[in-house]
């Protein structure tokens, strides 16, 4: 997800026949979303009201916050380096095809400033900004300052100090000091390491494989992206060792 991005996929063995397509759907297309709210939630009575009457903040805090984008659940806008405009979110920005520079590859390290959803204060983005620093409303379930990246916790996010980003799936991810990566414990202790090897190519795209990738059961690693499309075009073998996907 932009750095917000999630762990490589488990491992997986959909069965033949027409179970595999739906195995597929289950296992690849968009596995760490499924049966999750994309959408920013409104704001409780009683994180208005609290809100309110902790800071001493206007009637204007006290309003139902609508969605901002369906990339992360938030209550704030961001500004980037490259630009003057505030956008949902730093991946709202590059599917705009508004920067100012022209940049369309931004992510969320790129965010400076924040406008906070309740009070609409613009405001430097730093290590306390969980919380809008006018009116006190609490921006986000997760907030990483490294990454500067506001979401909520229905991923088990976490910012691992070895990849360097927030990743998702807390509790099923382990860190590999080896391949310098993060995978799925299914691999613990099953996986062959290859130095640094977070960073080899996609064998689709051919470039850097280091977030948002699938590991196959061969172990050879692709993009979500290009996992997704070769398999909707046919393909059923790994474009490295042409290992069926499938048993």
């Amino acid at each position: 997800m932009t750095p917000t991005d999630s762990t490589y996929s488990p491992p997986f063995t959909p069965s033949s026949g027409r179970e595999a397509a739906s195995d597929i759907d289950r296992r690849f297309i968009n596995p760490v979303a499924r049966g999750r709210g994309t959408f920013a939630r409104t704001v409780t009575e009683a994180e208005r009201t609290s809100s309110t009457r902790e800071s001493g903040s206007s009637p204007q805090v006290s309003r139902v916050l609508q969605p901002l984008c369906k990339h992360y659940v938030r209550k704030c806008f961001v500004k980037l380096s490259c630009c003057n405009d505030y956008f949902a979110c730093h991946q709202c920005h590059n599917d705009s095809g508004k920067c100012d520079s022209g940049v369309s590859n931004a992510t969320a390290k790129d965010v400076t400033h924040l406008r906070c959803g309740g009070c609409h204060l613009e405001q430097k983005v730093n290590e306390k900004s969980q919380h809008c620093s006018g009116c006190s409303l609490k921006l986000a379930e997760y907030f990483c300052a490294p990454c500067k990246h506001f979401t909520n916790m229905a991923k088990d996010p976490y910012h691992c100090g070895g990849c360097g980003i927030c990743r998702t799936q807390k509790n099923d991810s382990f860190h590999c000091d080896v391949c310098n990566l993060c995978m799925s414990n299914e691999f613990l202790g099953r996986h062959e390491c290859r130095p640094n090897s977070a960073h080899e190519s996609c064998p689709i795209c051919l470039e850097d494989v280091f977030v948002n990738g699938y590991v196959f059961p061969c172990l050879h690693r692709v993009h979500q992206g290009c996992g997704n499309e070769m398999l909707r075009r046919g393909g059923r073998d790994c474009p490295v060792c042409l290992r069926p996907l499938f048993k």
